[in-house]
């Protein structure tokens, strides 16, 4: 533990006069964080851990549980009456921002209505849409986040001294600086050095090297996790530029980012691996499928143009990459693509078009990496890869302008909504048979009615005006 977590734990026993809020990336200990005050404060402290995708009713039973209460039913008030019977002195909830929609509004509301005299702790990634943005503003709400949770030189240092690794303060400095100070990679990597005795000018890449495959997996399992994950990826993986407006959202939302002087930064161990990745990927062939949906079809890999022999081709492909899985069975496609045809006939079209699309990919990038990106053995028709859609980054658009809408930042707003509308060429199923999404197609259009509605809206023009005023008066 550095010491300045060990002071952290300490402190959490003092009288609380206003909610915590420990905030920041996965790896930063903050559940442990939770469990070390749990256990040295047990007698007046209760902890509650929400699970992702948890709604409203399964949010209000995990708080019932305090009381030994385990029951179907659940409701705001049962919660309520549930932690006042458990009479803690301190309440630390972890993983509330991983809930539902629904969930998170439960979590709301119940901090909200929570008695005042209870100390209360939230552990999260983000505190988008769970807190009112006001509370760190008048002294409701104390942030600790990344900045605070991280090692310190002075940890590094102290902690070579106690495993008895051989190192030079400037070592120190040169680990936290490369790591950012993340926990999760500082302690791995004084416990490897510890463990095999490397001094600490060497551990860091000696810890790359041990544990470089498996913090790729985690970086890659957390970013499925994300409604951003794909654009950090794709962003670092040389397939598109990072631009503030992606800091932004991937600060939002907790994903491997933080705040500095400078502004939001992503955590220097993930461009590191990441870029490895990116060199691994151009050395065996492997780079991201991005796709362009709205409209039509457009397909690249890399930096080259799929180009397909048959428009179905292209339906069928499309498809795919609009299933969750990338996935299909071959009846599946058949009663999808070619409806009412003979089976027979519907297999050998499904056939063609299948052989059809492994051209094309092939095309691009050579015989023997086709089955990276498709395979069509057995019952099963796969895309395979890392995928980038517009839908996905329209999605995330839309969500930050109604989170910033919510809170009332409408500068920020507007940045979103335009590139939504940029993004949204054209109807999701242009061109597609009727194919099980047209219910999807009809909320990206509820999406894009909101973005020209909220486009037009006389206060955002307001705020365009100012801008431009700005500018202009910059430039004068």
């Amino acid at each position: 533990m550095s010491f300045q977590r060990q002071a952290l734990v300490e402190r959490f026993g003092a009288p609380l006069s206003a909610v915590r809020l420990v905030c920041a990336p996965a790896g930063f200990g903050k559940s442990i964080l939770a469990a070390q005050v749990t256990q040295l404060h047990h007698a007046r402290c209760k902890y509650v851990s929400f699970l992702p995708g948890d709604d409203a009713a399964a949010v209000h039973r995990r708080l019932m549980r305090l009381a030994g209460v385990i029951s179907h039913e659940s409701s705001l008030d049962a919660a309520l009456d549930a932690v006042e019977n458990a009479a803690p002195a301190m309440l630390i909830l972890d993983h509330a921002d991983a809930t539902s929609e629904s969930g998170r509004e439960a979590v709301s509301a119940f901090i909200a209505a929570l008695d005042s005299r209870i100390g209360l702790t939230l552990c999260m990634r983000s505190v988008d849409r769970l807190i009112d943005p006001g509370w760190l503003c008048d002294g409701t709400a104390e942030m600790i986040d990344a900045r605070v949770l991280a090692f310190t030189p002075e940890d590094v240092s102290r902690m070579c001294a106690d495993l008895a690794i051989a190192f030079e303060d400037r070592d120190a400095a040169a680990l936290v600086r490369e790591t950012d100070g993340w926990p999760i990679v500082v302690a791995g990597t004084l416990r490897l050095a510890a463990t095999n005795r490397v001094p600490l000018r060497d551990a860091y890449r000696f810890w790359y090297r041990e544990c470089g495959k498996a913090f790729a997996d985690f970086i890659a399992t957390q970013c499925e996790r994300s409604a951003y994950g794909e654009q950090l990826l794709a962003a670092f993986c040389g397939e598109r530029p990072i631009a503030a407006a992606d800091l932004e959202l991937w600060q939002r939302t907790g994903l491997f980012t933080f705040a500095t002087a400078d502004g939001a930064k992503v955590l220097a161990p993930v461009g590191s691996v990441l870029r490895s990745f990116r060199a691994e990927q151009a050395h065996s062939g492997r780079a991201t499928l991005v796709a362009k949906l709205f409209g039509g079809s457009q397909v690249r890999i890399g930096s080259d143009q799929v180009q397909w022999v048959r428009r179905k081709d292209s339906q069928v492909f499309k498809y795919l990459l609009l299933k969750e899985t990338h996935s299909a069975t071959r009846a599946e496609l058949m009663k999808v693509f070619w409806t009412d045809r003979d089976p027979q006939i519907a297999a050998q079209g499904l056939r063609t078009t299948c052989s059809n699309i492994r051209h094309a990919i092939r095309a691009v990038v050579g015989e023997d990496r086709v089955d990276a990106y498709f395979t069509a053995e057995g019952d099963s028709v796969i895309v395979r890869a890392n995928i980038v859609t517009d839908v996905a980054e329209f999605l995330a658009h839309v969500g930050a302008a109604r989170s910033g809408a919510a809170h009332g930042s409408h500068a920020r707003v507007a940045g979103h909504l335009e590139k939504a509308r940029d993004i949204y060429r054209g109807d999701l199923l242009t061109g597609m048979p009727s194919c099980g999404f047209e219910s999807f197609a009809t909320q990206l259009r509820a999406h894009l009615a909101y973005v020209i509605q909220r486009l037009n809206a006389p206060q955002l023009r307001a705020v365009d005006d100012v801008a431009d005023e700005s500018e202009q008066a910059a430039s004068a």
